[in-house]
């Protein structure tokens, strides 16, 4: 799994020039589900977070971690993005 999260963040920080992420990452639980539906769920919440970083010189991904609570994993992305507000 974090091969797989490393990947992504690469790929994706290849295509936005002039933004510096720091990115802290644990290490990460396996999961044996749909290995396409595992990417592409990483892939959105990489790419969301890179999104809608805050516009200052360094942008950091805070964290990307799992934990197991009560025969489930959870995956997230802690990160300084800017708040949408709901309307």
């Amino acid at each position: 799994m974090s091969g797989l999260v490393r990947g992504i963040i690469i790929e994706l920080i290849s295509h936005h020039e002039g933004i510096n992420i720091s990115v802290t990452k644990r290490d990460l639980i396996s999961s044996k589900k749909d290995s396409g539906l595992i990417r592409q769920m990483w892939y959105n919440l990489i790419s969301n977070s890179i999104k809608f970083t805050s516009p200052v010189t360094i942008s950091d991904i805070m964290m990307i971690s799992s934990h197991e609570k009560e025969k489930e994993i959870i995956y997230y992305v802690k990160d300084n993005s800017i708040v949408m507000e709901r309307f």
